[in-house]
């Protein structure tokens, strides 16, 4: 839980500023906490356009919580992950529409996503929403289906990837 300062508070730069929590991969219950939208120039795949960054809240019991990113480009390729968010927060209803995309009414919905990992270029990995889940296939409890990557970094030549484990 964040802490409010006073406008007029102290500051030091004590050096330890790292709250982030890399956590295992598997399927994890959230609330969207934030949004952001802004303009792109687009990708050889997508034009150029709009896009929305979720915040999401992933919360993965004992394993801790972390706020996890996902931008949701408003293309018509990335159509199905735009309803898979919508379905999964129960904002949209299987084979319903939606007259305009709430982005406002999205804020403190809660559903359920799959996380994986992806390593930056700085070489540290961080947590990544794969999928949103659907109500209907989501878990009654959090399923962890592999560890955390290390955070050691790659080399720069060639980027390390997660270990794969199967359960």
């Amino acid at each position: 839980m964040s802490e409010p300062i006073d406008l007029n508070a102290p500051l030091e730069d004590t050096g330890d500023f790292s709250t982030y929590t890399l956590l295992p991969k598997g399927t994890f219950p959230f609330t969207v906490v934030g949004k952001a939208a802004k303009k792109h120039n687009g990708t050889a795949k997508l034009s150029a356009g709009v896009l929305v960054d979720v915040e999401c809240e992933v919360n993965a019991g004992h394993h801790g919580k972390s706020v996890v990113k996902r931008a949701l480009w408003l293309d018509k390729s990335t159509m199905g992950f735009l309803v898979g968010f919508f379905r999964c927060i129960g904002m949209l209803k299987a084979g319903g529409r939606m007259d305009r995309m709430d982005w406002d009414g999205a804020i403190n919905k809660d559903g359920w996503c799959k996380i994986s990992h992806r390593q930056g270029k700085d070489g540290r990995w961080y947590n990544e929403i794969e999928q949103f889940i659907v109500p209907e296939n989501a878990p009654a409890e959090p399923v962890v289906t592999g560890p955390a990557p290390t955070e050691e970094p790659a080399p720069a030549s060639k980027p390390a990837a997660p270990t794969n484990l199967e359960f």
